[in-house]
C-alpha cells in the first residue's frame, strides 16, 4: 500500500498570494516568452510544491490553452503569412496565418498560466484565514 504525505499546514494568505500574483502580473506585463514561459513553469511547480489536486487544474488549464491556440485563427484576421486559405463567411476568416497561431499560443500560455498559479495560490492558503480577510474588505 501507498504511503500517504502528510497535510501541509496551511499559509496565512500575506505569506501565499505574492508570488503568485507576482508571476501572473508578469505574464500579462511582459511580451517577452521567456517571461510567459516563466511564469507558466511557476504555476506548474508551485501547483506540485501544494500537494493538493493538480489533474483537475491542468487539464482545464491545457484544454483553455489549446481552444485559444484553435479559436484565434477564427476570431481575428492578422498576419502575412498564410498556412491554410479558406473563404470569407461573414465575421469569421477561415484564413490561418502562422501569426494568429502564435498569437493565440502565446494568449493560451497567459491563461493556462493565471489558471495554474491560481489553483496553487488557492491550494497553498488557508481558507478560514482567506475568507477572514475578504470579510474584512467585503463585509
Amino acid at each position: 500500500m501507498e504511503k500517504e504525505a502528510p497535510l501541509r499546514p496551511r499559509l496565512a494568505p500575506s505569506a501565499a498570494l505574492p508570488l503568485p500574483l507576482a508571476l501572473v502580473v508578469l505574464a500579462f506585463a511582459s511580451d517577452h516568452p521567456g517571461a510567459i514561459g516563466g511564469a507558466l513553469l511557476g504555476g506548474g511547480i508551485l501547483l506540485a510544491a501544494a500537494r493538493g489536486a493538480w489533474r483537475l487544474p491542468v487539464a482545464i488549464a491545457t484544454a483553455s490553452a489549446l481552444g485559444l491556440v484553435l479559436l484565434n485563427p477564427l476570431a481575428g484576421v492578422n498576419g502575412n503569412l498564410i498556412l491554410l486559405g479558406g473563404p470569407r463567411l461573414g465575421p469569421i476568416d477561415l484564413e490561418v496565418t502562422l501569426e494568429e497561431l502564435v498569437y493565440g499560443a502565446v494568449a493560451g500560455a497567459r491563461l493556462a498560466a493565471t489558471i495554474l498559479l491560481s489553483a496553487a495560490a488557492l491550494a497553498l492558503v488557508d481558507p478560514d484565514r482567506l475568507q477572514a480577510g475578504a470579510m474584512r474588505v467585503a463585509p
